[in-house]
């Protein structure tokens, strides 16, 4: 929606889904996740139902790279 001009920027697009900015800027936090992270958490499946896997948990790996984040440790164990 931002790229698309739908909105102008985060704020904008937190008015149109009702959600904090805060929440806009954590799901588009996880986007920048490294793609083995992804690959491990699609094994889990669906999770709606439980939380093993949080977007908390999850923080320290955004906008880092697996190898060389200084926070690494394995977060399936």
């Amino acid at each position: 929606m931002i790229d698309d001009n739908q909105v102008k920027n985060q704020s904008g697009l937190a008015r149109k889904l009702v959600v904090s900015r805060v929440r806009i800027c954590q799901i588009l936090n996880l986007l920048n996740l490294d793609s083995l992270i992804v690959r491990e958490l699609e094994k889990f499946g669906d999770l709606l139902k439980s939380r093993i896997i949080t977007e908390r948990m999850l923080r320290p790996y955004t906008n880092k790279s697996i190898r060389t984040s200084q926070y690494f440790k394995d977060p399936f164990s």
